[in-house]
């Protein structure tokens, strides 16, 4: 059943396409006339290759394969990604400005970071210092003492 039916968009798309010439069809999908009526007569479905000759003569493969109300169907599943699609895009903008944002943080918080490691070393330089001086002095004080 399905067989017939692809032949039967095969023969309208050429009438509509190509005056009703099969062999200029033929022609156009580099095949010969026999080899098109092998998918004009029901007994053999299009492939990928005829298929994507077929697109690039302006066929719509969708409603070759599919009809009318096939193409309804993409055109609705179609719809439907779109919408889904829209959505994913804003979730990834808003995800991206967040990134920014945690990415401003994070340079913020290295930079304290940083400040307060280089305050830390600083201050541990002033203890060694303090921690010498006061060993000077504990030495003066028993020599004095």
């Amino acid at each position: 059943m399905r067989n017939m039916e692809i032949s039967l968009r095969i023969k309208e798309y050429i009438d509509k396409n190509f005056d009703g010439n099969d062999s200029a069809l033929a022609k156009s999908l580099g095949m010969s006339p026999q080899t098109l009526y092998q998918y004009t007569n029901g007994r053999s479905i299009p492939g990928g290759k005829i298929l994507t000759k077929l697109a690039g003569l302006g066929c719509n493969i969708n409603w070759l394969l599919l009809g009318e109300e096939g193409v309804s169907k993409v055109r609705e599943q179609s719809v439907e990604y779109s919408t889904e699609f829209s959505g994913l895009n804003a979730r990834i903008e808003k995800l991206e400005k967040e990134m920014q944002e945690l990415k401003a943080h994070n340079y913020d918080l290295l930079k304290e970071n940083e400040r307060l490691m280089l305050s830390e070393a600083k201050m541990r330089g002033e203890v060694l210092q303090l921690n010498s001086i006061s060993d000077k002095l504990e030495k003066n004080a028993k020599i004095k003492g």
